[in-house]
């Protein structure tokens, strides 16, 4: 189970890719991580990519901005919504009002 910055908890299920993240090293507790969905020779794949400790995230306005930009040219606004914890210093990082 996964928190997601949409303050929702999704449920990830088993695959091959997350298990070899995981035996690498990755996607540990408190890791701020990306998934999604592809295919590779018509099989479904859920790809991962491991941006480090969440909490250093919050303070790193370069990697902040860049995921405020892919989130906008998705259509997706990225804005405070009121939350405590580390989703809303999350989005307070964003710096919206």
């Amino acid at each position: 189970m996964l928190e997601g910055t949409d303050a929702r908890i999704h449920y990830v299920y088993y695959t091959p890719e997350i298990e070899g993240a995981r035996n690498r090293g990755g996607l540990r507790t408190n890791s701020f991580i990306q998934l999604r969905k592809s295919t590779a020779d018509s099989r479904p794949m859920l790809e991962s990519d491991d941006m480090g400790d969440s909490e250093a995230l919050l303070h790193d306005k370069r990697q902040l901005r860049q995921i405020g930009q892919r989130l906008i040219r998705r259509g997706i606004m990225p804005e405070d919504d009121g939350w405590s914890g580390w989703l809303g210093r999350y989005q307070k990082g964003f710096g919206t009002p």
